[in-house]
């Protein structure tokens, strides 16, 4: 009589090869235990998205309150550009919850918005402080810049490489 318990670490239990159901039993504890875990996760990474959504829309409305001259665009501009982080983020979770797999596309995309980020701040406080640190502000320019090309090299390179198997 073959058994029709589902396989346990790859075999198939058979009556005779120690105590069938105890192994069926640790085997449907397992499984059941990993899908808890799974919905468990996929809940917490639902309010993480429902956070970031609610973050994205808190910097929009505070970012349009704020703009009142030639001053507050760059300003404008950062918030927006937080805004694009922020959803880039909740597009990953969102990504994740589709697949239960992480991708590495939507962090470099990330990465590379907030270098650009980082570079209006830097070019706008510029004109506040004068050039008593010049090679200091070149230097995190040209760090910044750098960080940029390598991450912007990663995505090109990782969309050469093909669609990925599941």
């Amino acid at each position: 009589m073959a058994s029709t318990l589902p396989p346990v670490n790859g075999e198939v239990p058979r009556p005779g090869s120690g105590d069938v159901h105890a192994r069926w039993l640790e085997h449907a504890l397992r499984r059941t235990a990993l899908g808890g875990l799974s919905i468990a996760e996929d809940v917490v990474y639902g309010l993480l998205g429902l956070v970031l959504l609610a973050a994205a829309v808190w910097e929009g409305a505070t970012a349009v309150a704020a703009v009142g001259g030639h001053g507050q665009v760059v300003q404008l501009l950062d918030h927006l550009l937080l805004i694009l982080v922020f959803l880039e983020l909740l597009h990953t979770i969102l990504i994740f919850l589709r697949t239960h797999r992480f991708r590495h596309e939507p962090f470099l995309v990330v990465g590379i918005i907030a270098g650009i980020r980082r570079i209006l701040v830097v070019t706008a406080a510029q004109p506040a402080t004068g050039n008593r640190d010049e090679q200091a502000y070149l230097l995190e320019l040209a760090v910044i810049t750098l960080m940029i090309l390598a991450m912007s090299a990663a995505l090109w390179l990782s969309g050469r490489r093909g669609p990925e198997r599941p």
